[in-house]
C-alpha cells in the first residue's frame, strides 16, 4: 500500500509573509493617514499571529484598541462594528492601487474580526488589469 506523505509547511516562513504582507499595508499611504484604522489592523493581526483569535471579540477591541471602560456595551454602541467596516473598506482601497501587486493580501470577511491571509491569484486580477489580446485575422 502507497503511503503519502503530508505537506508540511514551515510555519515561520508562513509568519514571517503575514508580518511583511501587515508592514506594507501599514505603511501605505493609505493607512498612514488613519492611524486609528492601522492601529485596529494592527491588533487583530497580532492577535492572529500569536495564536489568539478566540480573544478577538467585539468587547476586547472596545477596551484593547479605543480605551472603553468595563461598561462598554456592544449592543448600545455600534462604534467597533462601524470601525470594522471603514477597516474592510480602507483595505479594499489599498488593494485596488497601491497594494495590488502584493502576494498576500489581508482580508477581513464581514462578520468576523479574525484577518485571514489570502495570496494574490490571477482570478482575483481585475478586468482593467489584463492586458486585452487583440483579435486575429485570416
Amino acid at each position: 500500500m502507497p503511503t503519502h506523505r503530508a505537506m508540511t509547511t514551515n510555519p515561520d516562513i508562513l509568519l514571517e509573509a503575514r508580518r511583511t504582507a501587515l508592514a506594507a499595508v501599514l505603511e501605505s499611504k493609505e493607512f498612514s493617514r488613519a492611524p486609528a484604522l492601522a492601529k485596529l489592523l494592527k491588533y487583530l493581526c497580532e492577535k492572529t499571529f500569536e495564536g489568539r483569535v478566540h480573544e478577538i471579540k467585539e468587547f476586547s477591541i472596545a477596551t484593547d484598541v479605543y480605551g472603553r471602560d468595563e461598561n462598554f456595551g456592544e449592543k448600545r454602541d455600534s462604534s467597533v462594528r462601524v470601525e470594522m467596516s471603514r477597516l474592510r473598506k480602507r483595505l479594499r482601497d489599498y488593494y485596488e492601487e497601491e497594494g495590488m501587486d502584493a502576494a498576500l493580501r489581508i482580508v477581513i470577511p464581514a462578520g468576523i474580526y479574525q484577518p485571514e491571509f489570502e495570496p494574490r491569484t490571477l482570478l482575483s486580477a481585475t478586468p482593467s488589469s489584463i492586458p486585452a489580446v487583440p483579435p486575429t485575422t485570416w
